[in-house]
């Protein structure tokens, strides 16, 4: 049986030779993060350390372990400028399996909301379109995120603007679409894999998970950032998972009264996978920019400043989606193709 670990990292210690623990940032089911300090560069560093559970069997710890790994191979193959950028990763002398990121300045989406309250249309619109294609960076290597949430989203303003950084791929399943990879698909044993207040319901039911999935969740953040309220609430888990399972449709606030906006968010939010159909490159292309095209970036620090583009999100409708937007403003719509209406 692989021994079991649940490595806790002293401050001020030197770890893997390379890095200084400089404070503990959190940890979650699989692992512990701490801020570290790379001894040649000064750079600030995200440290992720594999957290084993005692007690469990050793498939279970084979399967933590092979998770941690894979995530390793996912980030490597992962680059983008608003996804967190993988600086290192290996085992350290005593066995531990590591990954060091950058260190992202901020706060996360989650903590955005619970000060601020519902965004400003254009804040909202600006950073998840960032998210939106950090996504597609990741669908075309074939990873879907499987746990995107705000917890997972950073918000740092480096330059003119805040910016959104997607975290933590260590819950990444591969699309069903994508049959050319070694990598093993592997199941969680203790968890249901995502978070069940933005899991799709196809998800929850444990049926294999596509880059739609992610589209769900990400149109579910989307209503939180214009409502500042979860999409689907409930008095326990139990009872958000049975409204995730439930057909009735997520519902869509009167306050949003934006005709496009609104068959968007039904779009995205659709609880029958077949029927989001939805993609990327569509909502990307009816806001008049390309797939690829990377969403107006302010300079990382160290960078050289510049001003905000003036391009597509220059171009957002001024008031709130939250009142009624004339037609001839740019906003972003829904593709009418085949678009199921309600």
């Amino acid at each position: 049986m692989p021994e079991v670990r649940d490595p806790v990292l002293s401050i001020g210690s030197s770890f893997a030779g390379s890095y200084e623990v400089l404070a503990p940032l959190g940890e979650g089911s699989f692992g512990r993060v701490y801020k570290g300090r790379q001894r040649s560069t000064g750079q600030a560093v995200a440290i992720k350390v594999l957290r084993l559970w005692h007690g469990d069997a050793a498939r279970d710890v084979e399967n933590q372990i092979a998770r941690f790994r894979r995530e390793m191979r996912l980030c490597a193959e992962l680059s983008h400028p608003n996804i967190v950028r993988l600086i290192d990763s290996g085992e350290s002398e005593d066995g531990t399996l590591y990954t060091i990121f950058e260190y992202v300045p901020g706060a996360t989406l989650r903590e955005v909301l619970a000060t601020e309250g519902r965004l400003d249309w254009v804040l909202a619109r600006h950073l998840m379109t960032q998210v939106l294609d950090a996504l597609a960076c990741a669908h075309a290597r074939g990873v879907v995120h499987r746990d995107l949430k705000p917890e997972n989203i950073m918000v740092t303003q480096t330059g003119a603007q805040r910016n959104a950084l997607v975290l933590d791929f260590g819950l990444g399943g591969l699309a069903r679409e994508v049959e050319d990879w070694s990598l093993p698909r592997l199941t969680a044993t203790r968890e249901i894999l995502g978070t069940p207040a933005y899991a799709a319901p196809e998800q929850l039911r444990g049926e294999p998970v596509s880059t739609r999935s992610d589209l769900y969740a990400w149109g579910l953040i989307l209503l939180e950032c214009l409502t500042g309220e979860l999409a689907l609430r409930g008095q326990s888990v139990h009872e958000v998972i049975v409204k995730q399972l439930s057909p009735e449709p997520v519902p869509i606030p009167p306050s949003i009264r934006n005709g496009r906006l609104r068959r968007l968010l039904h779009r995205v939010t659709e609880k029958r996978v077949e029927r989001r159909d939805v993609t990327i490159e569509a909502l990307l292309q009816t806001r008049g920019r390309r797939p690829g095209q990377r969403a107006p970036q302010a300079p990382r620090k160290g960078s050289a400043g510049s001003s905000p583009s003036s391009s597509a999100i220059s171009s957002a409708p001024r008031s709130s989606p939250l009142a009624s937007t004339p037609r001839t403003s740019a906003t972003w719509c829904a593709p009418t193709s085949g678009a199921p209406r309600r």
